[in-house]
């Protein structure tokens, strides 16, 4: 079954859950509130987090693994700082599908998207209602972030526990290609096998589970220990690296731009992880972190400098890896 991820992005909370209500209740794993709906032979996923603006990280990572976004005005029309660096992560992270929903007026927030995000590819999305029907089903499909790295499996791991009498549960989502049952994967970043015992999908044991499911793996030959924040589960052909050379567009609202090296936090797939930062010639950046990452060619990246103080955009720019040491 295809499924979709999409992001639910706004300043106003209270606007954002209204518009997602007609999919009913969201789970809440952490702070990440989970839409989940499903129909014979397709799946759409929309994801929340409660910790925004404080927290970048928390809706960064939901849109690293997003195929399209579900971006909610609020209703009285007033955008703020937040929106515009939403709007920025959008732009860096690529994700050019979605639509903007008016919770208000339809024609004013037409007025104001069309002003506020113009230059970016939110202004590009469709205007549409809050009660329209076709809100959610007609997203489509998204793209395949297998064709992104060669076909390789990849999933994103965000908690480790143990069950008794069951062993390790792990929690993620497949985005890349798909896993199924007696898959032996790689812990990543450090390389170590374990095998699938079991995948559940919303608590249902499935024997194979396809890109932007979210799943439970059991994994037989590894421990809680294996699992830090940020890694992930990967085949064989998945590599880790400690450098990536990345094609590097700076907000145009960070006017300073990257002349020199300096340290920055850089979003991925893969995780959030701190880089190394050095500006080359030709345009290009080349980042070297401080571990080694899971990384591949064609890797959407946004750069974010976590020592700006909320009130003003953290994201200053982003691109794609080209190449990896």
């Amino acid at each position: 079954m295809t499924v979709t991820i999409a992001s639910l992005l706004g300043s106003d909370a209270t606007s954002r859950r209204a518009a997602a209500s007609t999919l009913g209740s969201p789970s809440e794993e952490e702070g990440l509130l989970l839409y989940y709906c499903a129909n014979s032979d397709r799946g759409f996923v929309l994801l929340d987090e409660s910790a925004y603006p404080g927290r970048i990280q928390d809706v960064l990572k939901i849109a690293s693994i997003s195929d399209a976004a579900v971006y909610v005005l609020p209703k009285d029309g007033k955008l703020s700082w937040i929106d515009g660096e939403l709007a920025l992560m959008l732009e860096f992270m690529e994700v050019t599908r979605g639509k903007v929903v008016a919770t208000g007026d339809i024609d004013s927030a037409r007025s104001v998207a069309e002003r506020v995000f113009r230059g970016l590819t939110l202004s590009s999305f469709p205007v549409c209602s809050s009660g329209d029907a076709s809100l959610f089903s007609d997203l489509g499909q998204g793209r395949s972030r297998s064709k992104e790295n060669g076909g390789l499996t990849y999933v994103s791991v965000d908690r480790a526990f143990n069950v008794k009498g069951v062993g390790l549960i792990v929690l993620g989502f497949v985005v890349s290609d798909s896993v199924a049952v007696h898959d032996v994967m790689k812990i990543l970043p450090q390389g170590k096998e374990a095998e699938v015992r079991s995948i559940q999908i919303m608590d249902v044991d499935v024997t194979s589970a396809s890109e932007g499911s979210r799943v439970g793996l059991c994994l037989k030959g590894a421990s809680v220990e294996d699992f830090q924040k940020g890694v992930g589960v990967g085949s064989e052909g998945v590599k880790v690296s400690r450098q990536a050379t990345v094609h590097f567009r700076a907000s145009p609202y960070f006017r300073q731009g990257i002349h020199k090296p300096v340290d920055l936090h850089i979003q991925t797939i893969s995780g959030l992880n701190l880089g190394h930062v050095s500006p080359q010639p030709d345009g290009r950046v080349v980042v070297t972190y401080q571990k080694e990452v899971p990384i591949w060619d064609g890797q959407r990246a946004v750069f974010v400098d976590l020592n700006i103080r909320p009130g003003a955009s953290r994201v200053i720019g982003g691109g794609i890896v080209s190449s990896f040491a």
